[in-house]
């Protein structure tokens, strides 16, 4: 079985960060039911649910067709208040043959929680960047970004090691082998990577913004990533 994944779009107003064309075109491209959207799809944090539907009617629409389920990450947390994604079950984690999905920003401790330092950030620069001095929003996310890449906070190497203490972890909690459960799909940092040790792996689905169209295509059944 094949299998797509995306994350962290961050929609939250139109025409800003994600290329609606190039995501409605993947979309097409692939069969209902398919898709496994792995958190941060919608930026609550920035505006509600309810306005971003009335201008993106169209993607949503798409999302809602392609999705098999709705992994929440933690700019979309609060979506775990609503029964499901529009009949696409919404979730913490998914697990599906030997694979479990989940965003990530569980091993993040600024953003593990819904009321976390980053949220509270997100929305003070968004305020900032609308009242006082526009275009700073940008500057901040480089800064992150900056922070991130050079700092042993977020790293991808970080991430890495935290993906696979996690599936170990789950293994003895859960009592299932190794042979049953060999992979975490993950998210957050909108990085996308590849790592493996073993037959073990961690895998990170990117993001939609600054341009970039991050693509991860899993087959469930075997051991295999794009």
């Amino acid at each position: 079985m094949n299998l797509w994944s995306i994350s962290d779009l961050h929609i939250y107003l139109k025409g800003e960060g994600v290329d609606e064309n190039a995501l409605l075109s993947f979309l097409a491209s692939i069969p209902d039911k398919s898709l496994v959207l792995n958190g941060d799809i919608f930026d609550l944090w920035r505006r509600r649910f309810g306005e971003i539907r009335a201008e993106h009617t169209e993607l949503i629409d798409a999302l809602v067709r392609k999705a098999r389920v709705y992994v929440i990450g933690n700019h979309d947390s609060k979506m775990l208040s609503m029964e499901n994604f529009y009949g696409v079950p919404i979730v913490e984690k998914y697990i599906i043959g030997n694979t479990i999905f989940l965003h990530g920003h569980q091993f993040d401790a600024m953003n593990s929680d819904g009321n976390s330092v980053g949220r509270y950030l997100t929305k003070w620069v968004s305020w900032i960047d609308t009242n006082l001095v526009d275009g700073i929003e940008p500057i901040a996310r480089d800064i992150e970004g900056w922070i991130r890449r050079t700092g042993r906070f977020g790293t991808p190497e970080i991430y890495k090691e935290k993906g696979l203490d996690y599936v170990m972890s789950f293994l003895v909690e859960g009592g299932r082998s190794l042979r049953e459960i060999t992979r975490v799909v993950m998210a957050h940092t909108h990085m996308k990577w590849y790592h493996r040790v073993g037959d073990l792996q961690v895998v990170n689905t990117g993001t939609w913004l600054r341009g970039k169209n991050d693509v991860t295509k899993i087959y469930i059944e075997g051991g295999w990533v794009e």
